[in-house]
């Protein structure tokens, strides 16, 4: 029940901003605002475009309700990262407006009021830290959202240590391939039949 209303809220507080923002711009086209909510928890690392949803989820209430984001779900700092990094100026009506929800997303996503200035730093490390890996690895660790860079070492260790065992793996398999391979050509010819040997009689004196 807890989940179900969690997912409930997100939903609501999605499908209203999309609304609003219709709403400012007549002349849109009509969209699925069911799959854009859905697809805003879905946004990589360094995905262009700015994020259409304004969610204010704080950790601390959930805690205080007794709820939890659901799973594969992105905590609320890293929705409000998103926020920041993709906001367009032209969003805005005029530079204020834009300066002031700058800072609004970035204090929403640092949160200086309850982190310290390490906790705060670990924060900035760990987003820059997660957008120089490849594509690759970040799509791998997309799904788990780590909230420290040690636990993205962590779990880099793992994966390399994953692809270590399998190139073992591999490397193993071809050297049987190869030796039985071997094996079979060399009981191939011991069993090959071998033509009989002409005998000549000489002539008698």
């Amino acid at each position: 029940m807890r989940l179900k209303h969690l997912e409930q809220f997100l939903y609501k507080g999605a499908l209203r901003s999309l609304q609003l923002k219709l709403q400012q711009k007549p002349g849109m086209m009509a969209v699925d605002t069911r799959k854009s909510a859905g697809q805003l928890f879905q946004a990589p690392w360094g995905q262009q475009g700015p994020v259409m949803v304004k969610v204010k989820l704080e950790e601390d209430h959930l805690r205080n309700q007794g709820l939890s984001l659901p799973e594969n779900q992105p905590p609320a700092w890293e929705i409000f990262r998103q926020q920041f990094r993709h906001f367009c100026y032209q969003d805005s009506p005029g530079p204020q407006e834009a300066l002031s929800r700058l800072r609004e997303l970035c204090h929403q996503w640092l949160r200086p009021e309850t982190h310290t200035k390490e906790q705060i730093l670990e924060l900035l490390v760990l987003e820059q830290f997660l957008s120089i890996l490849p594509q690759e690895l970040q799509a791998q660790l997309q799904e788990h959202h780590p909230e420290s860079g040690e636990e993205v070492v962590t779990m880099l260790e793992n994966l390399e240590r994953k692809r270590n065992l399998s190139a073992c793996a591999l490397e193993q398999k071809i050297l049987l391939q190869t030796v039985t391979l071997k094996t079979l050509d060399e009981e191939s010819s011991c069993t090959r039949v071998q033509p009989p040997a002409v005998q000549f009689k000489g002539k008698g004196p």
